[in-house]
């Protein structure tokens, strides 16, 4: 943890291997660290500096992004080809296809309707509606994507190769 006040690392917290993403809850109490070597995301309360759960979802996993209401954060899973979905009430996941192949970066909608998701491999992005966790739309784009993220009034941004 590095403090913007002081540009000085104040603490440390342990989490899983390889982590590669972070996302917080609207709050800031809790943050969902992506652990792509081992498989999981660790909720960190960001009071207390601690783990308080560590959560499997798919393998090789990438992308973190919360909901607006911080009740559920959506995890990209790279080989198997899903998205997990984890519940910050239970801290438990299910994984729904992804819509393509090797997902990577996702945004979600400001009023949280939608999941849009990266599909490396298949040169697409998928939209997934977070009421049904379903794939309601695929939109081909540009070799190689692998980033995204969501203007505050919902204007999308890609990043590729």
């Amino acid at each position: 943890m590095i403090s913007t006040a002081t540009n000085t690392v104040v603490g440390t917290i342990p989490v899983g291997r390889f982590p590669v993403g972070v996302a917080f809850t609207p709050n800031g109490a809790f943050a969902y660290v992506v652990n792509q070597n081992s498989n999981d995301v660790s909720v960190v309360n960001t009071a207390t500096r601690t783990v308080m759960a560590t959560v499997a979802v798919g393998t090789n996993p990438w992308g973190v992004a919360v909901t607006p209401n911080g009740a559920f954060a959506y995890v990209t899973n790279q080989t198997t080809n899903d998205v997990s979905v984890i519940s910050r009430r239970h801290q438990r996941r299910r994984s729904y296809h992804s819509g393509g192949s090797n997902p990577l970066g996702l945004a979600i909608t400001p009023d949280g309707a939608f999941a849009y998701i990266t599909n490396y491999l298949s040169n697409n992005v998928s939209v997934i509606s977070t009421a049904t966790n379903t794939v309601v739309k695929t939109i081909a784009v540009q070799t190689y994507p692998i980033a995204v993220a969501m203007t505050p009034n919902g204007v999308l941004r890609l990043c590729g190769e």
